[in-house]
């Protein structure tokens, strides 16, 4: 599926997306498509605002939320001339 992103909070590691299906869909940074440092570590990863995005949904003990989330065009695309994910945040070492 795609949508939008409505809003995402770098510090709180969340936010939520607007889908094509008319729906809010919960987003969690950990299922944000991964991004890696030179050496192999996992990059905290962000989204930005109003950015398209793709994502698949998920049902776990009863709620619904986005996985696999990958930013299609916006700000942390390459299309858009930015390399690499936002690394700020939840006590990871900023990484650029």
């Amino acid at each position: 599926m795609e949508g939008k992103v409505k809003w995402f909070d770098d510090k709180r590691g969340y936010g939520f997306l607007a889908g094509e299906d008319g729906r809010d869909h919960f987003v969690h940074w950990k299922d944000i498509v991964d991004k890696y440092d030179v050496d192999g570590k996992r990059l905290f990863a962000s989204l930005t605002e109003n950015a398209k995005v793709r994502f698949e949904t998920e049902q776990k003990d009863g709620k619904e939320k986005a996985v696999n989330v990958v930013e299609i065009e916006g700000k942390g695309t390459e299309k858009e001339g930015e390399k690499g994910a936002k690394t700020e945040g939840i006590g990871d070492e900023k990484v650029m």
